[in-house]
């Protein structure tokens, strides 16, 4: 190997190297906040693309009690009631507008700097209400509380 060969497989090196860290570095400044917070989308949830009338197997519901977010609102599961025959979770919802969280009638609930999981507590609150059939619930309504 000469001088040249030796200079070019640095150079070659050195600028694979670079590329790399320019792409790691601009993922991280251009990934979505959502990714930032840690908080999953609640498209990724069973609960939430669930649509009235449409079944949903039990264990998809079993492992839902998160936080997740879809745009500038966030979700939270705040409590289930179950008998034989049906099955409602309730879920707490906000809204964030500019720097503060609000209820989705615009009821001002918190700035920004609060955490997600003690403002959602006095977000607008819906039940939703499954119908048991087999090992499958049936989505029979969404509610507002």
């Amino acid at each position: 190997m000469n001088k040249y060969e030796k200079l070019r497989t640095i150079v070659l090196i050195v600028g694979v190297l670079l590329v790399v860290f320019v792409i790691i570095v601009g993922g991280i400044i251009v990934m979505p906040k959502r990714l930032k917070n840690n908080l999953p989308s609640c498209n990724d949830i069973p609960l939430y693309t669930t649509k009235v009338g449409e079944e949903i197997p039990f264990k998809s519901l079993e492992n839902n009690y998160k936080t997740c977010t879809d745009n500038n609102f966030y979700y939270q599961i705040n409590g289930f009631a179950k008998d034989d025959l049906y099955f409602k979770i309730y879920v707490n919802v906000i809204k964030k507008n500019n720097n503060h969280f609000t209820s989705l009638n615009n009821i001002h609930l918190a700035n920004e700097d609060k955490k997600i999981d003690d403002v959602i507590k006095e977000g607008t609150r819906y039940c939703y209400t499954f119908i048991k059939n087999n090992d499958q619930y049936i989505l029979k309504s969404i509610e507002l509380q």
